[in-house]
């Protein structure tokens, strides 16, 4: 884990499981884009939320914001597990060339969540 500073803020890039509890320190944000648990893919496999909110609730002030992302059943899944933290959601469309004319519309989701 080497950490990269950017201007007055560090950034850890990595499995937030394994930097989260290296540290000794309390952090102001958290940004992660987490596997789903939806795909086939070795890395996409599903994890705790449960184990997740109870990391980040010991390792982030009380007024640290978290912008995760997600998509389809995931993101229910992801605000139903802490739902008194869930704040709002962005959706971004991506426009994928299918054939030669027709375009359809895929979705990602980013979700805004924090402490009440």
């Amino acid at each position: 884990m080497k950490p990269r500073i950017i201007g007055n803020c560090t950034l850890y890039q990595g499995d937030c499981f394994d930097i989260l509890p290296k540290l000794d320190i309390c952090v102001d944000a958290v940004i992660s884009d987490p596997p789903f648990g939806i795909t086939a893919c070795n890395w996409d496999t599903a994890f705790s939320l449960v184990h997740f909110w109870e990391l980040l609730d010991r390792r982030s002030k009380q007024s640290a914001n978290f912008v995760l992302f997600g998509c389809g059943k995931f993101s229910i899944d992801l605000v139903n597990s802490r739902y008194s933290w869930y704040r709002y959601s962005i959706t971004n469309l991506h426009y994928m060339p299918c054939g030669k004319t027709r375009r359809t519309g895929h979705g990602t989701g980013l979700l805004g969540v924090c402490r009440v």
